[in-house]
């Protein structure tokens, strides 16, 4: 009779999750452990491009729901660019487009990784969204800059007010994250300025 009760009380937990709850579970319970910058996009990204799911029951989403939430994203996407380029009078132009494809990949992968992480604690029995097909591919970016373009680039930074002619020279010579950057302190720097150690809870 315990055993029975205890699946019962699961059962009834997992029915009464909603998608917003585990979106919210998740942020609390695993994204705590991410990087700042991750789990802001990330909750952001979910629950702005799939508040239609926000109050259904996270079990009762199926493959076909899922598919539908996020093939819904570019056009969403397109409509907010649109009335964006409205209200500064610019034309439009395809990278509306890309950037709502760009973000309905990164949702679906979001998504996936949440549905993923609940299933190992027992919230779902099953990924909605793993066999989610998009069309489109995100293209790599193979652009970088010559040397003479660097060279513009340096010199212009010098030319910024404090501290951000130092800031984007920083990031240019070590190649580090931009929060990373921003968020270093002399605790993090060797006295002699030869060593930058970055710890563990800013990874």
């Amino acid at each position: 009779p315990a055993a029975e009760r205890r699946a019962s009380l699961a059962v009834d937990r997992t029915a009464s999750l909603t998608f917003g709850a585990l979106i919210d579970q998740w942020d609390e319970l695993r994204l705590a452990q991410r990087r700042p910058k991750y789990r802001v996009e990330a909750v952001r990204a979910l629950r702005y491009s799939l508040s239609e799911l926000a109050d259904v029951p996270a079990a009762h989403i199926d493959a076909t729901m899922a598919r539908r939430a996020i093939q819904a994203i570019p056009d969403k996407a397109a409509g907010h660019a649109r009335a964006e380029l409205a209200r500064e009078r610019r034309p439009r132009g395809p990278a509306a487009e890309r950037r709502g494809e760009t973000m309905a990949r990164r949702v679906r992968a979001y998504a996936r990784a949440m549905c993923s992480w609940a299933i190992g604690r027992g919230l779902l029995q099953a990924n909605p969204f793993a066999s989610v097909p998009l069309e489109s591919r995100e293209t790599p970016r193979e652009r970088s800059l010559t040397d003479s373009e660097l060279g513009q680039v340096w010199r212009a930074m010098g030319e910024l007010a404090w501290p951000w002619g130092a800031y984007f020279r920083f990031l240019v010579l070590t190649l580090q994250r931009q929060s990373e950057v921003a968020g270093a302190t002399w605790k993090e720097i060797s006295a002699d300025l030869r060593l930058w150690e970055l710890p563990g809870s800013r990874n």
